[in-house]
């Protein structure tokens, strides 16, 4: 109903509700229309009862810009309804005023009737007030430590503080359910958890043993990665030494006796998904188109230069100038770098160096091999 051919002159407070209602008000508006200067009045619901609701009716009281009792409607009824608990209605439907001079409004419950027959009617003293803003958990406990162990304790939803009022509470997710609902309707948490678990001081202790554990964790996250690590370096160093010496020295074997154990090798990485090993063998068999074909394939793209590192670890830097590093625990990439010539940008280079770069040579597509 709010839309470009309409003026908002009003917009009532959220959930009004009186008590024993089996629905909250959750929102209204009073507008205007551009064309035909009509006042209407759009309501939104929700069901809070344990009962579907078929129909609901309402008393409007309506007023001037200054105040000044105008005639409203005594009674709206919304028919025909389908609204199970927990669901919103009404806000498909407007109410018109019968005085276009309307500027205000004011809303009352008058009844409902449930699908199974049964009617509420509201106390003819009933108050229908705006519920007050619910405090929020930044407000009571200050500490985001505080406020993500209270989470943990209680529900990732949680926002607010939970509070009690008339026959209703609000859940920390800012559901509001009945009393003799012990547990939220919405985010299923139990309500004496919910209030209990705001203790400042317990809170204060269980992140700090929280914290611990974290800590804890990581250390053994960290001990079982060094585990892994020293495996890989293992498998490496069966032939690390020989490679090493060869790549970091210089030396070139002019004439390797068996090149077929290299290739096989390398054939053996590339199943296996060991880049940098398999790279190794072409070099080793100085099958540098080998190398060549290796890098090109992971990204179907032709490099402008690479660097080799020490272990399981490459980089990569490609014509449209972004770096890609290789290695066993996965691929990453940054753009806008384009100087290979430091072991900076490998995968722990800061720990492994470098052993050789290689230029690609589009005249002849191979790439020739700088030793460190």
């Amino acid at each position: 109903m709010a839309n470009s051919n309409y003026t908002s002159l009003q917009r009532l407070p959220d959930d009004i509700y009186t008590e024993g209602s089996p629905f909250i008000i959750k929102a209204g508006a009073l507008l205007k229309s551009k064309e035909t200067d009509q006042v209407l009045l759009q309501l939104k619901f929700k069901n809070i009862s344990d009962k579907p609701i078929k129909a609901t009716s309402v008393k409007v009281t309506a007023g001037s810009v200054t105040g000044v009792e105008l005639q409203g409607v005594d009674k709206f009824e919304y028919l025909d309804l389908s609204a199970p608990p927990e669901k919103e209605f009404g806000d498909r439907r407007a109410i018109t005023l019968p005085d276009k001079n309307t500027r205000q409004v004011n809303v009352q419950g008058i009844e409902a009737v449930f699908e199974d027959g049964t009617v509420w009617s509201a106390p003819k003293d009933a108050e229908w007030l705006p519920l007050p803003a619910q405090a929020t958990l930044e407000s009571c406990l200050s500490d985001q430590g505080l406020i993500q162990q209270y989470l943990r304790e209680t529900t990732r939803s949680a926002e607010y503080v939970p509070d009690t009022l008339l026959d209703i509470w609000r859940c920390t997710c800012g559901q509001i359910n009945r009393n003799g609902h012990d547990v939220c309707r919405k985010c299923g948490v139990d309500r004496g958890k919910a209030v209990s678990a705001l203790d400042r001081e317990q809170l204060i202790l269980h992140k700090t043993a929280y914290d611990e554990q974290e800590r804890r964790n990581r250390e053994e996250e960290s001990k079982r990665n060094e585990v892994i690590k020293k495996k890989r370096v293992k498998k490496w160093l069966i032939i690390g030494p020989i490679i090493a010496a060869l790549l970091i020295c210089g030396l070139v074997v002019k004439h390797v006796r068996d090149k077929s154990i290299y290739e096989q090798g390398a054939a053996a990485c590339l199943e296996e998904q060991y880049y940098y090993g398999a790279i190794v063998n072409y070099l080793l068999a100085k099958d540098y188109q080998g190398v060549a074909d290796t890098i090109c394939g992971l990204q179907n793209e032709t490099p402008r230069a690479a660097i080799i590192g020490n272990l399981d670890s490459f980089a990569v830097l490609y014509d449209d100038g972004v770096v890609r590093y290789y290695s066993d625990s996965g691929e990453s990439s940054v753009s806008g770098q384009n100087d290979l010539s430091v072991g900076y940008y490998l995968v722990k280079a800061d720990d492994y160096g470098y052993l050789c770069t290689l230029e690609f040579d589009e005249k002849n597509g191979r790439l020739t091999v700088s030793y460190k």
